[in-house]
């Protein structure tokens, strides 16, 4: 009986082993880079003409967002971003995000939704810019560039039939009532701070597709 029950045991053991040896390479498999959704759109009429196109456009705005914020740095000396941290949590102005947008977990749809979602606020919040700023035309060269990148993402999209845009399905963005014009002056270059990473999201992910 001991005979056997030595043989059992073993038996138990070598059984556990070879389940925990299966199951190593599981968790050691690295993760996909994308869902493949990326490589099937690629694939379509048009696309890397528009990813082109749009990485242009991207490219224009980018630099123009810091040049606003150096006109704002000039003007009213605010200059650093760390220096309002705790305007920053007074002020709570939202901003969009693009989490769908990271390469290694790439939702095209959504992203390219919230990507045309995103510059319709920050086009928005330009607005506000024109107020902080005086004596320049660069907030409305830069609102017109928003303009253009989100007709050519809605309109080229929905023309060469790569995606469907969720139009009207995002959530509202609003500013804040300033109570002071130090904090129009601040919620500008807060803002602007948002939209250059914003946009420097936008410009890494059509860099992915290109």
């Amino acid at each position: 009986l001991i005979f056997v029950l030595v043989i059992l045991s073993i038996g138990l053991v070598a059984s556990s082993w070879i389940l925990l040896l299966g199951a190593i390479p599981a968790f050691c498999a690295p993760l996909p880079e994308s869902s493949g959704e990326y490589d099937f759109e690629l694939g379509r009429p048009g696309f890397k003409e528009f990813v082109t196109n749009s990485l242009v456009l991207a490219e224009k705005i980018h630099p123009e967002i810091k040049n606003l914020q150096d006109l704002i740095c000039k003007q009213h000396h605010i200059c650093n971003e760390d220096e309002l941290t705790l305007k920053k949590e007074y002020l709570r102005i939202p901003h969009p995000r693009l989490e769908e947008c990271r390469s290694n977990n790439l939702q095209l749809d959504t992203c390219m939704n919230k990507m045309e979602a995103g510059l319709q606020v920050y086009g928005d919040y330009l607005n506000l810019i024109k107020k902080v700023i005086v004596g320049s035309s660069l907030a409305e060269t830069v609102q017109a560039d928003i303009m253009d990148l989100q007709q050519h993402i809605r309109q080229k999209v929905i023309d060469v039939a790569i995606l469907v845009l969720h139009v009207g399905m995002h959530p509202q963005y609003t500013l804040p009532n300033f109570a002071a014009s130090f904090d129009e002056q601040a919620g500008g270059h807060i803002v602007l701070s948002h939209f250059k990473r914003f946009m420097e999201t936008v410009l890494r992910v059509l860099q992915y597709m290109k």
